[in-house]
Parts: C-alpha cells; structure tokens; sequence
C-alpha cells in the first residue's frame, strides 16, 4: 500500500514519465462498452470477410481437378502441373490485392 502512495508522489514530483501511464480512456475501456448497431455491424462485417478469404483459400484446391475434369478430358482429366501451380498462385495472389485494394479503399472512404 505504502508503496502505491510513493508512486502516486513521484508522479505528482514529475519524476517519473507520464506518458508511461495509461490514459484515462483506456482505463476506463471496460466500463464503456456497449454494443450498439456499429459495433455489431463492424463484427458482422469482418466476420463475413474473414470467412470469405479464408473459404476462397481452402476452395481452390477441390476445384482444381474439377476443372480438369471438365477443361482437360484430353489429359485424363489431369491439369498440366504447370497450369495447375499458376491458377493455386493466382488465387492467393488474389487475395492479397483484394486485401490492399479494399483496405485502401475502407480507409480512403470509410
């Protein structure tokens, strides 16, 4: 106990830095949050948008031999490894320009 009050004192001396004090907003977090049509909206938001990315992440490679089912009969329905690599590239590829243009485009225009 004593040793919060000599806390408290060196504060008010200014021997000790502010700045490594929380804020009072900060502090006082937990008491302030409510759920309101913001906060629901901004989880609904990012939720759907995570199980998007991620659905398109694990899709790709069910849907790879179904396109060479239906695209490369010729072949036994095999994708040449080659085609194969470029359209599992590019959908990650995808995916990270979806990421910054969006991000871009949610911080330019909120």
């Amino acid at each position: 106990m004593s040793a919060e009050k000599n806390v408290g004192a060196d504060i008010a001396e200014g021997s000790i830095d502010q700045s490594a004090q929380p804020k009072v907003a900060l502090a006082n977090l937990d008491e302030q949050q409510s759920w309101n049509w913001f906060t629901i909206r901004t989880l609904i938001t990012s939720g759907t948008g995570f199980f998007t990315d991620a659905y398109d992440v694990f899709i790709i490679n069910l849907i790879v031999p179904m396109l060479g089912y239906v695209y490369f009969k010729e072949s036994g329905g095999h994708i040449p490894p080659g085609t194969e690599g470029a359209l599992k590239g590019m959908a990650s590829f995808g995916t990270l320009v979806g990421q910054l243009v969006f991000g871009y485009l949610g911080d330019a225009y909120g």
